[in-house]
C-alpha cells in the first residue's frame, strides 16, 4: 500500500473496523490507534524515505488465564490480548533485513547469513536459512506492551519478524498455530497448552468469542516485578523438590491420588513450601481444564467462578488487600484472582473498567492498573490493504 493512501484511509476511518477487531470497540481506543499507526508510518518514512510501498503488521502479547504450572509440565489456559507490537515494512534491493525502533535495539540481517550481533544470529538464523527471499526489507517496529503487568512478550517480536518474512516469501515457512517459536497466542482468543514435559506442547484453540461478552481484563501491579525470574525459579525448585520425593523430575509425572496418600510422610521430608506448591499444581491443573470447558460451552458464569478460585496457593504473595478492593468494587460481576508476583488479574465489565482502574490506582499508585482485552482474531496478522476495505 502506498504510504499516503494508508494515512488517508486511517485518518478518514476506513480502517476503524479492522482496529475494532484488534483492539475492541472503545471509540477512544480507536482514535488512539489511528494516531499510533500514523505515527509509526511517519517514523518509517523518515528513516526509510526511499520506501513508499508498505505493509503493516500487528502481533499481540498474551497472558496466563489459568494453570500457572506449565513450566512443570502442566496444563495452561492463556489468551492473546489487545496490546501488541506493530510493524511497518517495505522492500529494499540490497538483500538486507533492517529493523529500526524506538522501543527495541536496532539490527540488520544480511540474507547471506551474516548478522550484526550474536543475539540476532541465534534468533533468526534458521528463519533466514529457510527463507526464499529475493530482496530484503526495511521495518520500523513499535510496541505498547507494558513491561510490568505480566504480559508474555518474549516471543512476540520474533513472531512478528517471522510473519514479515513470510509475507515477502514465496513459501510459507512456519505454521502460525502450532509451530510458532513458543508463541502460544498465534491463533488469537483463548488457547490451552498441555506439555507433559514435551518441548513441543499440544496447543488447542478454545472455541469462544469472548470479545463479544463485554468484559475487559485489568491487571494491577502493586510493587512486584511480574517477570521476576528468581520468583519463577523458586516456584520451579519447590515443585522439583516435591517431584523428587516420588522419584520424578516433573510433577506432571506424579499421580495425584498417590500424592495425597503420601502427603503425611511427604511433609516429614519436604518443606512446607514444596508441599504447598504441589497442591497448587494439581488444583491449578484441574481449574484450568474446567475453565477451558466452561468457555467452550459458553458458560461465562462458571468460567468466572473457576477463574476466581485459581491462583490462591501462592505462598510468597501478599495480595489480600488488592483482592478485597477488587471484590468490593466488582460485587457479583466479573472475577478476580492472584497473578504472578504481586499482581491481581480481573475480568471487569467494560463499561466499569475505567472506574475500576481509577479505584485500583487510588489505592496502589498511579498507573498500577492496566486495562486490556482478549483479542479474538488471528494474532500475528498483516493489516488489510486499501482495496480490501
Amino acid at each position: 500500500m502506498i504510504i499516503q493512501k494508508f494515512v488517508n484511509a486511517v485518518t478518514s476511518g476506513q480502517f476503524d473496523d479492522k482496529f475494532r477487531e484488534l483492539y475492541g470497540n472503545s471509540e477512544r481506543e480507536i482514535m488512539r490507534q489511528r494516531a499510533r499507526y500514523i505515527s509509526a508510518v511517519e517514523n518509517f518514512s523518515r528513516i526509510y524515505p526511499e520506501c513508499n510501498d508498505i505493509r503493516i503488521f500487528s502481533s499481540p502479547a498474551g497472558i496466563n488465564i489459568g494453570g500457572d504450572t506449565y513450566h512443570h509440565g502442566g496444563f495452561m489456559l492463556a489468551a492473546a490480548v489487545t496490546c501488541d507490537i506493530i510493524a511497518i515494512s517495505g522492500v529494499n534491493e540490497d538483500k538486507t533485513i533492517r529493523v529500526d525502533s524506538h522501543d527495541f535495539p536496532c539490527f540488520e540481517i544480511a540474507l547471506d547469513g551474516s548478522f550484526n550481533s550474536a543475539d540476532e544470529r541465534n534468533k533468526y538464523s534458521e528463519l533466514i536459512g529457510k527463507s526464499n527471499l529475493e530482496n530484503g526489507f526495511n521495518a520500523y517496529i513499535s510496541t505498547d506492551i507494558p513491561s510490568n503487568h505480566g504480559f508474555s512478550s518474549d516471543t512476540v517480536l520474533q513472531k512478528l519478524i517471522e510473519s514479515i518474512v513470510n509475507s515477502y516469501n514465496n513459501a510459507v515457512i512456519i505454521d502460525g498455530t502450532n509451530n510458532c517459536g513458543g508463541n502460544f497466542f498465534a491463533s488469537g482468543g483463548f488457547v490451552s497448552a498441555e506439555s507433559d514435559g514435551d518441548p513441543e506442547p499440544h496447543i488447542t484453540v478454545v472455541d469462544c468469542d469472548f470479545s463479544s461478552l463485554g468484559y475487559s481484563m485489568c491487571i494491577t501491579n502493586f510493587g512486584g516485578n511480574p517477570r521476576n525470574s528468581e520468583c519463577r525459579d523458586d516456584m520451579t525448585q519447590r515443585m522439583e523438590e516435591a517431584a523428587k520425593y516420588f522419584g520424578k523430575t516433573l510433577l506432571c509425572d506424579v499421580d495425584e491420588e498417590e500424592f495425597y496418600m503420601e502427603l503425611s510422610e511427604m511433609r516429614k521430608k519436604c518443606s512446607d513450601l514444596a508441599v504447598l506448591s504441589a497442591i497448587s499444581f494439581f488444583e491449578e491443573e484441574r481449574l484450568a481444564a474446567e475453565e477451558a470447558k466452561a468457555l467452550e460451552i459458553g458458560d461465562t458464569e462458571e468460567f468466572f467462578r473457576l477463574f476466581g478460585q485459581s491462583g490462591k496457593y501462592d505462598p510468597n504473595r501478599s495480595v489480600s488487600a488488592a483482592i478485597s478492593v477488587s471484590r468490593r468494587f466488582l460485587g457479583e460481576s466479573g472475577a478476580v484472582r492472584v497473578l504472578e508476583n504481586e499482581m491481581v488479574q480481573a475480568f471487569v465489565p467494560s463499561y466499569l473498567a475505567a472506574d475500576y482502574a481509577a479505584e485500583m490506582d487510588s489505592v496502589f499508585g498511579e498507573k498500577s492498573c492496566y486495562i486490556s482485552g482478549v483479542r479474538s482474531i488471528f494474532s500475528c496478522r498483516k493489516i488489510g490493504v486499501l482495496e480490501e476495505i
